[in-house]
């Protein structure tokens, strides 16, 4: 029962897992139903006023998303640590303390212009390749984007807040009118004149 979230037979590993475990079968190999319900169920295309579907706290690690587009999904406190999502369109998706170490984020799009977009407040984003994604006006605050791979990606009016991006690669990204505070973090020798 997948809104059950008795996806994995037991209860998920305490959130987040201390390492991410690259030698774990992808979730088509290990649980191929649940993995094919995420995505179907994902792509249901909702009325403005309904809720986003509620995927919270599961263990969704190492899953490949294949391009595809997932509209307004609640993946809050979720673990995709290790996952393939390049190219994917998250249209109105939550990741609200997602665990996404090491999940490849490459060309996808995640922004929000008015209600539309994904939020990431305090996601967990060590080490994720996020190049050439768009997360315009994307919420990011109190994120972990620590060694993340944000080269060339779209950060314009991205609200970075209180988030660490010690040792990120920025080259390329287009930092425009980016919400930080003395909080934010940047990697070093990055300057603050460098955000436009």
């Amino acid at each position: 029962m997948l809104l059950g979230l008795q996806v994995t037979g037991v209860t998920p590993d305490p959130h987040p897992t201390p390492d991410v475990d690259e030698t774990m079968l992808w979730l088509t190999d290990r649980a191929p139903d649940v993995r094919t319900a995420v995505l179907v169920l994902g792509r249901y295309p909702h009325e403005q006023r309904e809720h986003r579907l509620p995927l919270r706290r599961v263990d969704l690690r190492r899953t490949n998303f294949y391009y595809g587009t997932l509209i307004k999904v609640d993946l809050g406190d979720s673990n995709l640590a290790g996952s393939a999502a390049a190219g994917v369109h998250w249209e109105k998706c939550r990741f609200w303390n997602t665990d996404l170490r090491k999940t490849q984020f490459k060309g996808a799009i995640l922004n929000q212009s008015e209600f539309i977009g994904a939020h990431l407040h305090g996601a967990n984003l060590p080490g994720a390749s996020l190049r050439e994604a768009d997360l315009t006006d994307a919420s990011l605050r109190r994120a972990n984007l620590r060694n993340a791979d944000l080269r060339g990606a779209k950060l314009r009016r991205t609200d970075l807040r209180g988030a660490d991006l010690s040792g990120a690669r920025l080259l390329g990204a287009q930092l425009a009118d980016v919400r930080a505070d003395h909080d934010t973090k940047w990697p070093a020798g990055f300057t603050a004149t460098q955000q436009a």
